[in-house]
């Protein structure tokens, strides 16, 4: 029982977090939340808060001590819209980014510095990393909006997988160079430091922990297309009327 002050990053928050809160707060009814979405991360201790589900790890939460605890991998994947891929090409390489017009998004200007416009991108298979800076003329502070212009055919943008799922699976985005991606952006639980954690919030951890271990925002396989017609059975003939026989008079 009792008040649980929570921070999230706001898509995260808002698609995932808030409904695994409701339901924990279903099971546990005597627990209460006040969730705070925004996008940079408080110094917990110093504003009161319990915990922050962060899509890094623990950088710039003040000078209070903390622990964190990773709860899923978050990977980000390089995206585009069909129709965008139709009318520029499709990169062959990483290196061929900088020649595309690129969704760039600016989270944290204050710590962006010259990282703004630079993607660490990671071969999946051989771990080979490459920085490729990139451009277009689009940016912003918001992912929300770099996945809209993305669906809409503006560029190429680097969004979460638990982002932009949905699109993927229905097709109106498309991986691009699908063996590389930028996973150094994890989600973890971050917490002030303190002597004894309360039993509702080892509670929730371990229940968000489990509820994200198996990543729900992965893409469900593609289902292939069927190439050939089904069997038509022909329909039965019914069987000819008998002609009755004429009466001789």
């Amino acid at each position: 029982s009792g008040l649980i002050r929570l921070a999230a990053t706001l898509g995260f928050g808002r698609l995932w977090l808030g409904p695994a809160l409701a339901d924990f707060q279903r099971k546990h009814p005597r627990v209460q939340f006040q969730l705070q979405l925004t996008e940079q991360l408080p110094d917990l201790a110093a504003e009161g808060f319990d915990g922050a589900i962060w899509l890094w790890a623990a950088r710039g939460t003040g000078t209070a001590q903390w622990v964190s605890r990773r709860l899923a991998r978050n990977q980000r994947v390089l995206v585009a819209s069909p129709a965008y891929l139709v009318a520029h090409g499709t990169p062959r390489d990483v290196q061929a980014l900088s020649d595309h017009q690129c969704i760039v998004v600016r989270e944290n200007a204050r710590l962006a510095g010259p990282r703004f416009g630079v993607w660490p991108l990671q071969h999946e298979r051989d771990k080979t990393s490459a920085h490729v800076r990139v451009q277009g003329a689009l940016s912003a502070n918001s992912g929300e909006l770099a996945r809209d212009w993305a669906l809409q055919g503006h560029g190429i943008a680097l969004r979460s997988l638990w982002d932009i799922a949905p699109q993927l699976e229905r097709g109106e985005l498309v991986r691009v160079l699908p063996g590389w991606a930028m996973t150094d952006a994890d989600i973890h639980w971050l917490a002030p430091w303190q002597p004894r954690t309360p039993r509702r919030m080892r509670l929730l951890v371990d229940f968000l922990a489990e509820r994200f271990r198996n990543e729900p925002w992965q893409p469900a396989p593609i289902k292939p297309v069927k190439t050939t017609a089904e069997p038509v059975s022909r329909p039965t003939r019914a069987p000819a009327a008998r002609r009755g026989s004429r009466r001789t008079p």
